[in-house]
C-alpha cells in the first residue's frame, strides 16, 4: 500500500514522453519536479518512531458509515510530546480504485489533544489550491518546452506552504478540501511534559 509505481515521469513504457505533465505515474515530472504525492510521502519520512492513538469521532460520517478524514499521529518516545505530529488526509475512493467509489466533500476538522497545553502549531497543506506544480504549468499554456525560469517556477509552485496558527483552549481547527491532506507540528508549554502525554493523544 505504501509502494509507488515509479520514481520519476520518465518511464520507457511510456514512450519517454517529453511533456512536463503527461498523466504519468511518476513521484517526480520528466523533468524533476516534484508532485504532491511525492511531498506527502516526504512529509512522512519526518513522521516519528512511535504512532500514538487516535480517534476519529464525526457526527456526520459520509462514506459507509465511516469518515472520510483519517488520522495519523506520531511521537519521538525520547524527545516527548515536543516531537507530537499529525497527518489528516481527506479521502474517498475514486472510481477504479473501489467498486463503490465515493467521492470526498470539504470537511471541518477540530484536533482536541487532550493533557497537552499547546499554543501554537504549524499547518502544512496538499491539496487544489496549494503544492501545484501542475495548475502552475496549465497557468503558463502548458508549454511543451520550458525555460529556465518557467521551470524555476513550477520548483516553486510544489513547494508545501506552511503556516503558523495560534491554539484556542487547546484546540486547533482546521478546514481540510476533498483529497487534502495536512501535516500539523506543536509547540507545547513545559508543564505538558507528562507520563500521561507521552502514551496518548
Amino acid at each position: 500500500m505504501m509502494s509507488w509505481w515509479t520514481f520519476t515521469d520518465i518511464f520507457e513504457e511510456s514512450w519517454l514522453k517529453g511533456v512536463p505533465f503527461y498523466g504519468g505515474y511518476g513521484l517526480l515530472s520528466t523533468h524533476g519536479v516534484a508532485k504532491p504525492a511525492y511531498r506527502a510521502l516526504q512529509l512522512l519520512a519526518g513522521a516519528g518512531t512511535a504512532r500514538l492513538p487516535v480517534t476519529v469521532v464525526d457526527p456526520t460520517p459520509d462514506y459507509s458509515n465511516t469518515s472520510t478524514v483519517s488520522l495519523l499521529a506520531t511521537v519521538d518516545p525520547d524527545r516527548g510530546p515536543q516531537s507530537l505530529q499529525l497527518f489528516a488526509a481527506n479521502f474517498g475512493p475514486e472510481k477504479g480504485a473501489n467498486p463503490w467509489p465515493w467521492k470526498a466533500v470539504a470537511r471541518n476538522v477540530t484536533l482536541i489533544l487532550p493533557g497537552l497545553k499547546a499554543s501554537r502549531a504549524w499547518l502544512s497543506r496538499i491539496d487544489d489550491s496549494s503544492t501545484t506544480p501542475y495548475g502552475a504549468w496549465t497557468s503558463m499554456g502548458s508549454p511543451r518546452y520550458l525555460t529556465a525560469d518557467q521551470l524555476a517556477h513550477l520548483h516553486a509552485a510544489s513547494e508545501v506552504p506552511t503556516t503558523e496558527v495560534t491554539l484556542i483552549d487547546g484546540q486547533l481547527s482546521f478546514q481540510m478540501p476533498p483529497y487534502s491532506v495536512v501535516h500539523a507540528r506543536f509547540e507545547f508549554d513545559e508543564s505538558s511534559e507528562t507520563e500521561d502525554s507521552r502514551r496518548f493523544v
